[in-house]
């Protein structure tokens, strides 16, 4: 399982949109605009067992607020196993007199989700109805124990246009477009199959990681092989980052691991490679805080993972002209609807007006709008001008002038020079 190293110094600050750790006694009395933030006893002062715990006598209050009141927040207590620690309970207080009560509103009036006292099994989140959570913890006079640990997250935003990952695999958001795609860990999302790829107490990918705050989404490849980057940024626990998987499912119950990575060190880059995918399939990605880490994220297809186009002969025409626009599906079987009736893949149009046209391109569970516009220019007027004197023997040279277009091409016998100009030079015997 996951290691999670206790750091005496803090730093600690009333308002900040940093993930980072948030000590229940160093935050006492503030309330804190965060969306992405670990939440803990006061580890460090005092210890039970022989291990770090929280004190005797305290009675802290902290409210969190997501900075918008239409966006509420999540606080999730996680399933942890500490080195040497004899339990993989959740929250550990003593029962009956040390309480963790978690409240849906700005202050310790507001009303109460959960009074928490003794040990908890399982993991558990607490929603709030509005933009802030209050958590008041109260310890008696004697005896301690370990805590817990936690972390908040804000309800998930569109990145980029992009819908946010799902929590479950059950309703993971399909994704046309992998490139860009955007979202975030934080403590919104809660444990999904959470033995994917491992056995209970195991590791996921090998790397003494498990599952915490795992979202989902599902992509069709357009090749064999992908290459899928995952860039990540702005980690809670900046020396960790994430883990994520490569899985096929034909239900969201039984489970392929095609591939995966684990940050237990963090590095900037994820790389997921596969080379036996069926192209037209859908398959998953699964991404999770290294130990509960709340990180940025942003992924990209350098292969593998195509996008519905289309293709024009010529974006511009002249009238009387006409032009080939041609849909080019990334997925197999796809079914097309044109603008102009036709479910033809490719068609051919000779609009008299500039005129835009619209690709409804369906493969899958994805479907694409693509518009592309061709500009129809008029036909220029020509004009070869007023016509010159008469050629003489004394004055064999004349000069025509021509308008109305952008480019010429004369033609007759005795132009001297400038045949594809404006003003060509003509020669000829005269009188």
């Amino acid at each position: 399982m996951k290691k999670i190293i206790v750091i005496v110094v803090l730093f600690v600050c009333s308002l900040s949109f940093k993930a980072q750790d948030y000590y229940i006694n160093t935050s006492n009395s503030q309330t804190i605009t965060t969306c992405k933030g670990n939440f803990l006893p006061a580890w460090g002062v005092c210890s039970a067992f022989g291990y770090a715990s929280y004190c005797n006598n305290e009675n802290y209050t902290v409210t969190f607020y997501s900075g918008n009141p239409l966006i509420p927040l999540k606080l999730s207590f996680l399933r942890l196993y500490l080195a040497g620690f004899p339990t993989t309970d959740v929250i550990y207080t003593e029962a009956g007199v040390d309480f963790l009560t978690i409240i849906n509103g700005p202050s310790i009036g507001s009303p109460t989700l959960a009074t928490i006292s003794g040990v908890v099994t399982n993991p558990v989140s607490y929603q709030s109805t509005g933009a802030y959570l209050t958590i008041n913890f109260k310890s008696d006079g004697s005896n301690t124990d370990w805590g817990w640990f936690g972390i908040i997250g804000c309800q998930p935003q569109n990145c980029n246009g992009n819908l946010p990952p799902s929590d479950v695999c059950a309703s993971a958001v399909p994704i046309c477009d992998l490139n860009g795609y955007c979202g975030s860990t934080n403590g919104w999302y809660t444990p999904d199959n959470e033995n994917i790829g491992v056995a209970y107490g195991g590791t996921f990918c090998g790397a003494s990681g498990s599952i915490e705050n795992n979202s989902w989404i599902k992509f069709i490849p357009s090749a064999a092989t992908a290459n899928i980057n995952i860039s990540v940024q702005n980690c809670s626990t900046p020396s960790q980052g994430l883990q994520a998987g490569l899985f096929s499912t034909p239900n969201c119950s039984a489970f392929t691991l095609l591939t995966c990575q684990s940050q237990a060190t963090y590095a900037p880059v994820m790389t997921l490679s596969y080379n036996s995918f069926v192209p037209g399939n859908t398959y998953y990605i699964m991404i999770d805080g290294f130990a509960g880490n709340a990180c940025n994220y942003t992924v990209s297809a350098s292969s593998g993972v195509a996008i519905s186009t289309v293709n024009v002969s010529s974006n511009a025409i002249c009238n009387g002209q006409s032009t080939n626009l041609t849909a080019v599906a990334a997925g197999i079987t796809p079914s097309y609807i044109w603008s102009t009736g036709s479910n033809a893949a490719s068609i051919s149009v000779s609009p008299t007006l500039t005129t835009a046209y619209t690709a409804t391109i369906a493969s899958g569970f994805c479907t694409e709008i693509i518009t592309k516009t061709i500009t129809v220019n008029p036909l220029p007027v020509a004009n070869a001008g007023t016509p010159p004197a008469s050629i003489t023997c004394s004055n064999p040279t004349r000069v025509l002038t021509g308008s109305g277009g952008g480019t010429y091409v004369w033609s007759g016998t005795g132009i001297f020079s400038g045949g594809t100009s404006a003003s060509p030079t003509v020669n000829g015997p005269g009188p």
